[in-house]
Parts: C-alpha cells; structure tokens; sequence
C-alpha cells in the first residue's frame, strides 16, 4: 500500500467508532429491548475507548510474543501527531524510545494545548521535532 492509500484508509479507531454505531443501528431497527439506553453519547464514547484500548493491548502481547523490540538506542523511536498518546505509551512498553504526542489534548510544558491548526503552534511543534 502506498501513502496515498494510507491516508484514504480509516484508522483503527475510526473502524471501531463505525462499527460500534452500525452495532448500536442494528440493535434499535431489531427493536432489542435496552438498546435505547446505549443511545448516549458517553456511553458510546467509553465503548469505543475500552475496544481501543483492547485492540491495543492484544497488539502489544502479539508484538511481544514475535520478539519485536528493538534496542534502546538515542533519540526516540516514534512521536505522535494529530493522535492521542496511544502509539508512545505502546512503544514505551515494547521497549522503544518515544517521543511525545502532539494533539489538542496534550498540553506542551506551559500548559498549552497543541492545537496544530494555528502556525505558531506548528512552529513549535517542528522546533520541538527537530531537537530529537
């Protein structure tokens, strides 16, 4: 698969969002008793964070159990962008060196939040890259 087919295809946390909406979908048109009360936008949101973090978890024994784990070495390994903190935090437990996570709820060390729609941020963010 090339880049551009990369950034057409959704990410795994975007499948599992749909997938969890189509199930819930299912439930209401079938008329099953209870499936009103998951029609709640918390109720949603933490279905979908517990099945991340699953899918996570099960990635992390798979990539142990194939003793994919390099060296420490210096720098970091991965750095996240327009992401929650999940791919480092995996990366720390495998073994390898993060980086950091730039997203909007991640604040830098003054408490700012790295909103990379606005430039100064963006300039920030590509100062703070290069010092890896």
């Amino acid at each position: 698969m090339n880049g551009d087919e990369d950034a057409l295809r959704p990410s795994r946390r975007e499948r599992i969002e749909q997938n969890v909406k189509n199930i819930i979908g299912n439930l209401l048109r079938e008329d099953q008793p209870g499936a009103g009360s998951l029609c709640n936008r918390e109720v949603i949101k933490y279905i979908i964070e517990d099945l991340d973090q699953k899918c996570t978890r099960k990635l992390e024994r798979r990539l142990r159990r194939e003793g994919k784990v390099l060296e420490r070495g210096r720098g970091c390994d991965v750095a996240e962008a327009y992401s929650l903190p999940r791919v480092t935090i995996t990366a720390t437990r495998l073994g390898y060196n993060s980086g950091f996570a730039l997203d909007l709820t991640c604040n830098d060390e003054e408490g700012r939040p790295w909103d990379l729609s606005r430039q100064d941020v963006q300039l920030r963010a590509v100062k703070r890259l290069r010092g890896y």
